[in-house]
């Protein structure tokens, strides 16, 4: 259902199993991911809370609920998520990721910075992680930095988003043909 984009079907489904077996995690989750579908956040925390409650380790409704919560900008909450799913799996890319765009929401510009580093760590080939890095870093003001970080990336795997980037930290740095040539490639 919910690859077909079915979500009524879906939520009618995960309503009659959970109505079966009330213990079911599993059937939460997928309730939220079909409320989540439609726009409605609220009935979806309320969903992977459900979940997280019948099974503790949950680490992906805790990492969904987190980033749903970043959406509502209960950036808290979504903190106190991201820091049980770390417990639960430390190197969990997409946890370092939200723990970074938390940090980030939260002003705190230096430990998004240290979380996306951290993925690179755990995936080498994460170009978002690159991405967000060398952005933060330009908005600190860190250009050699940040090329460097973008240098490192399209050693590694060269995506246009990287180009694009580092491109556009080219010209501002007044590296005009940098500049194009990476847009050219990108």
């Amino acid at each position: 259902c919910h690859t077909l984009g079915r979500y009524d079907e879906m939520l009618d489904t995960t309503r009659k199993a959970i109505g079966l077996d009330k213990s079911n995690a599993i059937s939460y989750y997928l309730q939220a991911m079909a409320h989540h579908a439609t726009g409605n956040m609220i009935a979806t925390i309320a969903a992977l809370t459900q979940a997280v409650s019948r099974k503790e380790d949950f680490a992906e409704a805790y990492l969904i609920r987190g980033k749903v919560l970043l959406e509502m900008q209960q950036t808290g909450e979504a903190q106190a998520d991201v820091q049980t799913l770390l417990e639960l799996a430390p190197d969990n890319e997409e946890a370092l990721l939200l723990a970074g765009a938390i940090s980030e929401a939260q002003n705190n510009r230096d430990e998004a910075i240290a979380r996306y580093r951290e993925a690179v760590k755990v995936n080498p080939f994460n170009e978002n992680a690159y991405l967000q890095t060398a952005r933060l870093l330009a908005q600190s003001e860190q250009w050699e930095e940040a090329i460097r970080t973008l240098d490192e990336a399209i050693d590694i795997n060269a995506g246009p988003a990287l180009y694009q980037l580092r491109g556009k930290l080219k010209l501002e740095q007044g590296d005009k043909e940098g500049s194009i040539e990476d847009m050219k490639k990108a």
